[in-house]
Order: C-alpha cells, then structure tokens, then sequence
C-alpha cells in the first residue's frame, strides 16, 4: 500500500497552474518549433534551386570560353 501524501490546498492549486502554464508553453514550443522546420526546409530547397543555377551558368561561361580560346 502506498503512504498517503497529504499537500495543502493552496499548494495544489499553485502546481495545478504551473503545470498548465508548462504545458501552454511547450504547446508554443513545439508550434515554433513546427515553423522554424518549416521554413528551414523552404530554404534548403531554395539553396539547392541556386546551386542549380549556379552550376548551370558556370556551364554555359564554359561553353562561351571555349569557343573563344579555339580561335
């Protein structure tokens, strides 16, 4: 049988709204967190759009060099 804890009302009450303020605040964390993701991989995907480029232009100035170094 487990001992009974006795705990005043007030004390109850107090850790009661601490917790559901712990819990707002993880739900907050756990949006922004969510959001920062989010976004993270929006950049990700628009860095590796400009690597493409990037590459696909350093291409083309090769293509442009060699013609002029042939003549």
């Amino acid at each position: 049988m487990k001992p009974s804890v006795f705990v005043k009302l007030d004390d109850y009450n107090d850790i009661a709204e601490i917790l559901d303020v712990t819990r707002q605040k993880l739900k907050e964390a756990k949006m922004l967190f969510d959001r920062i993701n989010e976004v993270k991989s929006r950049e990700d995907e628009e860095l590796a759009k400009w690597q493409r480029d990037l590459g696909d232009v350093e291409a083309r100035v090769g293509e442009i060099s060699g013609v002029f170094e042939k003549e």
